[in-house]
């Protein structure tokens, strides 16, 4: 993971500063909103990605690259939803590779902890979208706040990871990844709370405003 978090950071190295505040800014968003919101962000993660595909091998089939990334884009748009449910089998999955290769690298094969965090990811879905979101929100606050280390590694929880005797330096995005979904949790529940106060608010308004339609 440290790799490919390596590489994400050599390229957000190059965007302009109110790039990495707007990089910053969604994936916070994404922490906050994981859950509620799961619909919005695959979709938009897959458009977004289909539009990149498109842009980069349109020209190997023959067609303009600003042409191929509109149609893949809108196309994969179309069908985001659709394959939302895969998307997070296969997202749960990786966690799940991820996680053994950190607690019991011997048994991460990466077939079975494909199938087996799949399996856990459509029966625990709501868990797993959060972890998903969560993962996803803390990689972008990183990239935006250049968090990331030469080696890929989350500087801002490294230190005191380290001294838990954790070496390897994806511990710090396991934990950190984990912290975003209980504060996700959190925020949930508050704004539910919310909610429900506002609703029942409204409802003892209308009751008292009953007997004076009533009455005239």
């Amino acid at each position: 993971m440290s790799e490919i978090i390596a590489q994400l950071t050599l390229a957000s190295a190059e965007l302009p500063l109110w790039g990495r505040y707007t990089v910053v800014l969604i994936g916070s968003s994404v922490i906050v909103t994981g859950w509620r919101a799961y619909r919005f962000w695959f979709s938009l993660m897959v458009t977004l990605l289909a539009g990149i595909w498109g842009l980069i091998y349109g020209p190997r089939y023959h067609v303009a690259p600003v042409l191929a990334g509109v149609l893949s884009a809108v196309g994969m748009g179309c069908v985001a939803l659709a394959v939302t449910r895969l998307l997070v089998f296969v997202a749960g999955g990786w966690l799940c590779w991820q996680a053994a290769l950190l607690v019991v690298p011997a048994w991460a094969n990466p077939l079975v902890c494909l199938l087996v965090g799949g399996i856990l990811s459509t029966l625990l879905f709501r868990l797993v979208v959060r972890l998903v979101t969560a993962s996803l929100g803390i990689v972008l606050m990183a990239l935006g706040m250049g968090w990331i280390g030469g080696g890929g590694e989350l500087v801002a929880v490294s230190n005191w990871v380290s001294k838990l005797g954790l070496a390897n330096p994806d511990w710090a995005w396991l934990l950190a990844s984990v912290s975003g979904a209980l504060l996700q949790t959190l925020c949930d529940r508050v704004l539910d709370k919310w909610q429900a106060r506002r609703q029942e608010a409204k409802k003892k308004a209308a009751e008292k405003k009953e007997p004076v339609a009533q009455a005239a």
